[in-house]
């Protein structure tokens, strides 16, 4: 099997890595590669990882059967369109948009002839590995699942509905960057207060085995780090939310102190 992987960037690796153990026959490109100051350095991380670096996007589609998109939420459905024509080919996109996106690019893989179906990721890429959840969805999720698995991912198929996987998606995600969220909101007020130590003691008691002193940190360098993507995602969150007639508007309260803690 050839597999190519669109978006090279935290997840693209951990995959491409795991297809090409497998004995898959792997290319990557990233839109990095347009850059002439950041495209050398891309280039040697592919070619450290043993991937092939693809000259272009349509280059990529013509080099691979499956096509694994790994961007971010912001560009999947540009990065979706410029793979040109997808003729016998397989796209699967792994990025935390929402279900309209989704059918989306499901249309634009139909008009290029190619075969489209949904996907997300159910944990962070980087600490799971190769072994992260991965939810399908759509009516070739079946046939996709079972070529992830053959390529030693984790893939489950959810349904045919191709919005099914980015539902499921989403709403956790409104769980776990609220989270991250909340917990930014408090510490920016702890901190200059000097009362962290008693508001982690107190919260030690309540939620027992959970270590807040470690992960209340931790979850607010990820927040700095991964900020603007994650802001991304609770958007599309808030548009699955308001096309169902509820108030987005704690997501998009989410979504707005994501954006200020990544910008800080």
């Amino acid at each position: 099997m050839r597999v190519g992987i669109l978006g090279y960037g935290e997840a693209g690796p951990v995959f491409a890595r795991q297809a090409l153990a497998s004995g898959a026959e792997v290319w990557a490109f990233d839109i990095l590669l347009n850059d002439p100051a950041l495209a050398t350095a891309c280039r040697a991380r592919m070619a450290e990882d043993g991937i092939g670096c693809a000259a272009s996007a349509t280059d990529l589609a013509a080099r691979s059967d499956l096509i694994l998109s790994t961007v971010t939420a912001a560009n999947a459905l540009a990065a979706a369109e410029s793979l040109g024509a997808l003729t016998g080919k397989s796209l699967i996109d792994l990025n935390s948009v929402g279900p309209a996106t989704k059918m989306q690019i499901a249309d634009r893989t139909d008009q290029r002839g190619g075969t489209f179906t949904a996907g997300v990721a159910m944990d962070t890429v980087p600490q799971k590995g190769a072994r992260v959840p991965l939810l399908l969805s759509g009516p070739k999720a079946e046939a996709a699942t079972k070529q992830l698995n053959a390529l030693g991912l984790c893939a489950r198929n959810v349904g045919r509905d191709y919005g099914a996987s980015a539902q499921i998606k989403l709403v956790r995600s409104i769980f776990i960057k609220g989270f991250e969220a909340v917990f930014a909101e408090a510490m920016d007020i702890a901190t200059p207060l000097g009362v962290w130590e008693e508001v982690c003691a107190s919260l030690e008691q309540t939620f027992p085995g959970m270590d807040w002193a470690r992960l209340v940190p931790y979850h607010i360098g990820r927040v700095e780090q991964h900020g603007r993507r994650r802001a991304q995602e609770m958007l599309e969150c808030a548009d699955m939310i308001e096309a169902a007639g509820l108030d987005p508007d704690l997501t998009q309260a989410i979504a707005r102190k994501h954006a200020k803690v990544a910008a800080r």
